[in-house]
C-alpha cells in the first residue's frame, strides 16, 4: 500500500512506498536463486558424480546449504559418494530416503532439465557463487565489529579495515 500526496492542481508531489514490501521481494529473488543454485548442486552430485563431488565437496560444506531438505540431500549424497557408492547415487538415489517428500522433490530435481553444456564450468559457477556468499557474509561480519568500534582497540579497528578491504577486493575480482 503505497501513498500518493497530490497538489491543488493534481500533480503528484509526494510519492511514498513502503520499504518492507521492496524488502520481501528481494528476499524473495534471493531464496529463489539460492534454491536454483541448490538445486543444481544436487543434480550435479547425482548425474556427475565423478566430476563434480570432490571439487564441490572440498569448497562447500553442508552449513553452507541453507534449505533444510537440500542440507540433508547433500549430506546424505557426500556420505554415500566418501563410500565410493556413486552407481547407488546415479542409479538408485531415491532408494537413499525414506520419506515421501524428499523423493518426490529428487524425482523433481532429475527430471527438471537444467540446461548443462559444460559440466566443469557449471561446478565452477557453483564453487564461485558459494564463495561470494561467504564472503559477503564475512564483510557484512566485519561490517557489524566495526560499528561497534568502542569496545575495540585503535589496532582492532585498523585490522578490521584492512580484512573489510582485502575481502571487497576480492568481491570485486569475482565478478
Amino acid at each position: 500500500s503505497s501513498m500518493i500526496i497530490y497538489g491543488t492542481d493534481g500533480k503528484i508531489l509526494e510519492k511514498k512506498v513502503p520499504i518492507k514490501e521492496v524488502e520481501v521481494q528481494e528476499q524473495n529473488n534471493i531464496n529463489q536463486a539460492i534454491e536454483k543454485r541448490e538445486k543444481m548442486l544436487i543434480f550435479l552430485l547425482i548425474n556427475y558424480p565423478e566430476e563434480s563431488y570432490k571439487k564441490l565437496k572440498n569448497k562447500i560444506t553442508s552449513q553452507d546449504i541453507k534449505i533444510p531438505q537440500n542440507q540433508k540431500i547433500v549430506n546424505k549424497v557426500y556420505e554415500e559418494l566418501e563410500k565410493g557408492n556413486s552407481n547407488i547415487i546415479k542409479n538408485n538415489i531415491l532408494e537413499l530416503f525414506e520419506e515421501e517428500g524428499i523423493i518426490n522433490y529428487l524425482t523433481g530435481i532429475l527430471a527438471y532439465n537444467f540446461e548443462v553444456n559444460e559440466i566443469s564450468k557449471c561446478i565452477e559457477d557453483i564453487i564461485t557463487n558459494y564463495e561470494k556468499d561467504n564472503l559477503t557474509a564475512y564483510k557484512f561480519e566485519i561490517i557489524k565489529q566495526l560499528e561497534n568500534s568502542d569496545k575495540l582497540t585503535k589496532d582492532e579497528i585498523a585490522g578490521l579495515e584492512s580484512e573489510l578491504s582485502s575481502v571487497i577486493i576480492k568481491l570485486a575480482r569475482m565478478k
